[in-house]
């Protein structure tokens, strides 16, 4: 009984840690895109979220916030009210919970709360204390920040872009520069960045272009990192997908959307991904209707992105579908 009222105060604390984090990008105006709890994802959607299945974690990683900056306004106070967030909520919830058990219930419930009390100040200090485990901690993430950052620099090219496509600026859009940016970094970089390379040509609608970029996925892929290719292997497993899609789209052949891999999680981070290959699939075999009914399933599912520039995009890439069979 004692292990699981211990582990269930653990459990408690980081949760409380985390929403910290989440509460201060909230109050920073960046926009929240995934809250990871103890393994358990929840991705944020214009309407709702959506929920994934609980994963293995990292080693030293009980829980974690991402989000994007505004992109109107500057980069570092935003930052810095995110990373405290997290030991600012344990830091309250110490105090509130230490104050109400000593002075209000004297009991085993007060002993309860000041036993919670103290977790909570134990996870303040300790994730205050800059370290750098598999992710920096608070600590330390607040010292680079404190210390002054360059928000024009290569290492944040990847922030910049994710903020403005968040804001509505798709892959067409994305300046050269920030582009080679990208490619100056290292490991999975060069791939984030052909990534916009290849998306601002499905927009173009050149598929033949989209096509060749094949090759160098290929290339960069194999010179990853083993443990690289595994931590990216969803994003790679998008990428061939799509690319499956841009060989249908060039060849008029579907057979193409028969070689993509549509992972359970993939299914739900992109769910505007299934519908939209099967409605190419419909119209190249003639069925109007049917693609039709899939696109507008797509077109939801896009529509309620926090990624204002998926929903453009994909208005895009719908167009295309729709009219493929027609040219």
């Amino acid at each position: 009984m004692g292990v699981l009222l211990v582990i269930a105060l653990v459990s408690a604390a980081i949760v409380v840690h985390e929403l910290g984090h989440y509460a201060g990008a909230r109050l920073a105006g960046m926009t929240v895109l995934i809250v990871n709890v103890l393994g358990l994802e929840a991705h944020a959607q214009r309407r709702g979220w959506r929920m994934l299945l609980p994963r293995r974690r990292l080693t030293g990683i009980s829980g974690y916030v991402f989000a994007s900056p505004s992109p109107n306004r500057p980069m570092r106070p935003q930052m810095l009210v995110l990373i405290a967030g997290g030991p600012a909520a344990n830091f309250l919830i110490a105090a509130a919970c230490g104050i109400v058990g000593w002075l209000v219930f004297p009991g085993p419930e007060g002993r309860l709360l000041l036993a919670f009390a103290t977790l909570n100040a134990g996870f303040c200090v300790v994730n205050l204390i800059p370290r750098q485990t598999p992710m920096p901690s608070d600590g330390l993430s607040l010292y680079t920040w404190l210390r002054g950052v360059d928000e024009n620099a290569p290492d944040l090219a990847f922030t910049r872009i994710l903020a403005r496509s968040i804001a509505g600026q798709t892959a067409d859009e994305i300046a050269g520069d920030e582009l080679a940016a990208l490619d100056s970094l290292p490991a999975q970089f060069p791939i984030i960045s052909l990534w916009f390379r290849f998306r601002a040509d499905q927009n173009r609608g050149d598929w033949q272009s989209a096509v060749a970029h094949a090759d160098t996925l290929g290339a960069l892929v194999k010179a990853l990192d083993p443990a690289v290719r595994t931590a990216i292997s969803e994003f790679l497993a998008l990428f061939r997908m799509e690319l499956a899609f841009s060989r249908a789209m060039l060849t008029g052949d579907a057979a193409w959307l028969e070689n993509g891999r549509l992972t359970p999680k993939l299914l739900k981070s992109s769910p505007w991904l299934l519908p939209r290959c099967e409605a190419l699939k419909a119209t190249l075999r003639g069925d109007e209707r049917r693609c039709a009914e899939l696109l507008e399933i797509s077109r939801r599912y896009a529509d309620n992105s926090v990624e204002a520039a998926v929903g453009r995009s994909e208005a895009r890439l719908r167009e295309y579908v729709a009219t493929s069979r027609k040219s």
